[in-house]
């Protein structure tokens, strides 16, 4: 995960407690579950709007977490909306690498070929 300051200052808080409050309302989440997430009192959120409190990265981090998104969506630094799930976020093992990078240098025949025995309609020869 990319390295981020430890405090998000005050002029990009106002974004970002919109951008929590828009996915938050899409994602049928109240914004007193969060504050209560965090261990903060229900006013944070309009006082971080304000300016009057600063969000820690990690509760940005932890935030995201909860509304399945990731940090760099709610800072307004990617807008890739969702976290990646599944073997591509989780990360291929060293054999998975490997039997990859095989199949990708076999010619679409043989490709098609190893699909067929790989999904149990055909035997290898």
């Amino acid at each position: 995960m990319a390295t981020y300051a430890k405090i998000i200052y005050p002029e990009s808080q106002d974004a970002l407690v919109l951008r929590i409050k828009y996915l938050a309302a899409s994602r049928g989440v109240k914004m007193r579950y969060l504050s209560d997430q965090l261990n903060v009192d229900a006013g944070f959120f309009s006082e971080c709007n304000r300016g009057k409190r600063k969000m820690t990265m990690q509760q940005v981090e932890r935030i995201a977490t909860l509304l399945s998104v990731s940090p760099e969506y709610l800072l307004g630094l990617s807008d890739e909306k969702e976290k990646p799930t599944g073997a591509v976020a989780d990360g291929l093992s060293d054999k998975e690498l490997k039997l990859v990078e095989a199949f990708r240098g076999l010619s679409p025949e043989e490709q098609d070929a190893w699909m067929l025995v790989l999904s149990g309609k055909k035997t290898p020869q």
